[in-house]
C-alpha cells in the first residue's frame, strides 16, 4: 500500500539541534567531573554517622533545632553533614541518624584520624589520647581548643532531650571495586540480551524481514541507552555540585531502570515506525515516515511519563534523603529517556537506515 503522509512535523530535521543539545549537557558533566568530581556518598567513601534515640520522642519543631544543633556541632570538628535520616513512630519522632564522610575540614582523612575523631564526639576533647589529640591536630590545626568539643550526649541533652540513647561509630565502604566490577558486568550482559531481542524483534520493521534492518534498530536502541546514561549521570554531577546530592548505593539501581524504561519507549516508536512503512510503503524509512510516527507515539509516551514523573517527584520532595537519592536520578533518567526516545534514537535510524529520495519526490508528486 502506498499513499500520502500530511505533514506531521519536521523531527528528523531538528536532529542537528537535538543532537548538540545532549552533547552539550555530557561535555559539561566531563567539565564537572574533571572539576568537582562524583559527590559520593558513605557507602563509597566510608565515613561515621551518629544515632540518637530519642526516648520519649520529639516534635517536629524539636526535631529541626536538633539537627540543626547537631549539624553545627559537628561543622565545629570540621565534620561535614553528608545526610540525615528522621526516624518516627506514630506521630512523635523517636530518633536522628546524622551521617559524614571521612573528610575532616575538606581534607580526605585517614583511618587513625577518623577513628580519633569520632572517639572524641563520644567521649569530649578532653577526655581523649594524646596519639588521637596529635593525629587530629593534622586536620584541625595545633591551635584548635579541643576543651571546647562536650560529648554527643551532652551535646543532645543541652538540646533539650535528657534521655537520649546516643551512639556514634564508623561506617566502612560497602561498595567496592569488585561489586561495581560486578554490578558493570550485570548491566552489560542485561544491555546486550535487550538488544538482541530488539534486533529480533525489528529484523520486520520493513516489508521484508531482513537481520539487518533489525540490527539498524538494535543499534539506534543502544546509542539512545547510552545517550540517557551519559546525561543522568551529567545530570547528577551538576546536582552534586550545586545542590551537594550525593550518589549512594541506589545509583547502581537506576542504570537498570534506564535499560528497561528507554528501551520501552524506543519500541513503542518503532512499532509506530513499522506500521507505517507497511502502510506507506512507497516512504518506507523516509523522514515523514519518522515524523509520522513519532507524533502518533508521543501522546502515549510523554503522558506515561509525565505520571511516573510526577509520583517519582512527590517521592523525591517527601521521602527520606536515602529514598530521596534514588528519586533524583530516576527524575533525570525518566526525563533523558522520554527526549531520546523521541528525538535521537528514530532519527539515528532514519540515518542508519538511509535516505528515500524517491519517497520524498512520490509524495510530491501525489
Amino acid at each position: 500500500m502506498s499513499g500520502v503522509i500530511k505533514k506531521e512535523g519536521n523531527i528528523f530535521g531538528r536532529f542537528k539541534i537535538f543532537a548538540i543539545v545532549s552533547l552539550v549537557i555530557i561535555v559539561l558533566g566531563v567539565v564537572a567531573l574533571c572539576f568537582a568530581g562524583f559527590n559520593s556518598g558513605i557507602e563509597f567513601t566510608g565515613g561515621a554517622e551518629i544515632s540518637v534515640d530519642f526516648g520519649s520522642g520529639v516534635t517536629d519543631e524539636q526535631y529541626g533545632d536538633i539537627e540543626s544543633g547537631l549539624k553545627d556541632y559537628l561543622a565545629s570538628v570540621g565534620a561535614e553533614v553528608s545526610g540525615t535520616a528522621k526516624i518516627t513512630d506514630g506521630e512523635n519522632v523517636s530518633g536522628i541518624v546524622v551521617s559524614f564522610g571521612s573528610e575532616i575540614n575538606s581534607q580526605g582523612a585517614d583511618k587513625t584520624a577518623m577513628n580519633a575523631l569520632v572517639n572524641m564526639l563520644g567521649v569530649g576533647g578532653n577526655n581523649i589520647s594524646a596519639d588521637e589529640r596529635a593525629s587530629l591536630e593534622d586536620y584541625l590545626g595545633s591551635d584548635f581548643n579541643f576543651g571546647s568539643i562536650v560529648s554527643v550526649s551532652d551535646r543532645v541533652t543541652s538540646l533539650g532531650v535528657a534521655d537520649a540513647d546516643v551512639s556514634v561509630y564508623t561506617v566502612s565502604p560497602t561498595i567496592n571495586n569488585q561489586g561495581l566490577v560486578l554490578s558493570a558486568i550485570s548491566l552489560a550482559v542485561a544491555f546486550v540480551a535487550v538488544l538482541v531481542y530488539v534486533a529480533v524483534r525489528f529484523k520486520t520493521v520493513a516489508k521484508e524481514p531482513k537481520m539487518s534492518d533489525g540490527l539498524k534498530v538494535a543499534l539506534a536502541v543502544g546509542i539512545g541507552v547510552v545517550h540517557d546514561a551519559l546525561v543522568t549521570l551529567a545530570l547528577m554531577l551538576f546536582a552534586g555540585w550545586l545542590f551537594n546530592i550525593e550518589i549512594t548505593a541506589f545509583f547502581t539501581a537506576v542504570f537498570a531502570l534506564i535499560i528497561v524504561y528507554s528501551v520501552y519507549n524506543a519500541i513503542v516508536v518503532f512499532d509506530r515506525i513499522r506500521v507505517n512503512n507497511d502502510r506507506y510503503a512507497d516512504l518506507a524509512g523516509s523522514a515523514e515516515v519518522v515524523d509520522k510516527s513519532v507524533k502518533e507515539a508521543f501522546k502515549r509516551i510523554v503522558l506515561t511519563s509525565a505520571a511516573i514523573f510526577a509520583a517519582v517527584l512527590i517521592v523525591a520532595i517527601f521521602a527520606s534523603p536515602a529514598v530521596r537519592s534514588f528519586a533524583i536520578p530516576v527524575l533525570f533518567a525518566l526525563v533523558s529517556g522520554t527526549y531520546s526516545s523521541l528525538c535521537v534514537t528514530p532519527c539515528l535510524w532514519k540515518m542508519f537506515n538511509g535516505k528515500n529520495d524517491g519517497g520524498a519526490e512520490r509524495q510530491s508528486a501525489e
